[in-house]
């Protein structure tokens, strides 16, 4: 490859990204976000950003990634859900109502060749929404491992504790037991209340004959 095509194609990128990166600036159109309940298998951003920009600007993509458990026992991540941010709102309408629930389609040697779309155009949803929310969800996901790990570290200590209890009472029973004296364990005894009987009623025939004497 040439120098001067090397150098065009680092132009038409800087460019590119220059005019996703300036989307929002443009006041006569208002962006639109569109969510993907299900990314098509093997599916990256780029993959999706190439196909989607073929009918608008596009702005900002998330994908959110999982851990799943493979079929060989090895977890690998994969996408799970995902939000892509159109210049125009009325293209991001357009595109949700075109291609939800459509066969992804492309080359047939792909994964995702049979795959469908599965997009939701959200209404009035904006960029921020979205930011809030991860937030909120890493800050709860932080203080729950805070309380995890303050948990476990309670446990270890109680155990620790207890062995070294353990570990002081057997030395305090071999020193005992080596001056001649007399180790006793004691175990504690629950004593059983006894079970409450009834006496048994006076005969009511017996009764009326006493009265009536």
């Amino acid at each position: 490859m040439e120098i001067a095509e090397i150098e065009d194609k680092k132009k038409e990128k800087k460019k590119k990204l220059q005019q996703e990166s300036d989307f929002t600036l443009d006041e006569s159109t208002e962006p639109g976000i569109i969510y993907m309940s299900t990314i098509p298998y093997s599916m990256t951003v780029k993959q999706v950003r190439d196909i989607l920009e073929s009918y608008g600007t596009i702005g900002r993509i998330y994908f959110h990634k999982e851990q799943v458990e493979g079929k060989n026992g090895k977890r690998r991540r994969r996408y799970t859900e995902g939000w892509v941010e159109f210049a125009d709102k009325r293209v991001a309408k357009r595109v949700a109502m075109m291609l939800n629930n459509k066969q992804v389609g492309g080359r047939k040697r792909s994964r995702a060749y049979e795959c469908l779309w599965n997009m939701k155009y959200l209404h009035r949803f904006k960029w921020y929404h979205l930011t809030e929310q991860l937030t909120y969800e890493r800050n709860l996901h932080r203080q729950r491992l805070q309380m995890e790990v303050s948990q476990a570290k309670r446990e270890a200590r109680f155990f620790s504790q207890q062995l070294e209890k353990g570990k002081h009472l057997s030395k305090l029973e071999q020193h005992v037991l080596k001056k001649g004296g007399l180790w006793e364990r004691y175990q504690r005894q629950i004593k059983q209340r006894k079970p409450f009987v009834e006496k048994k009623s006076v005969d009511r025939t017996k009764l009326l004959k006493s009265i009536l004497q």
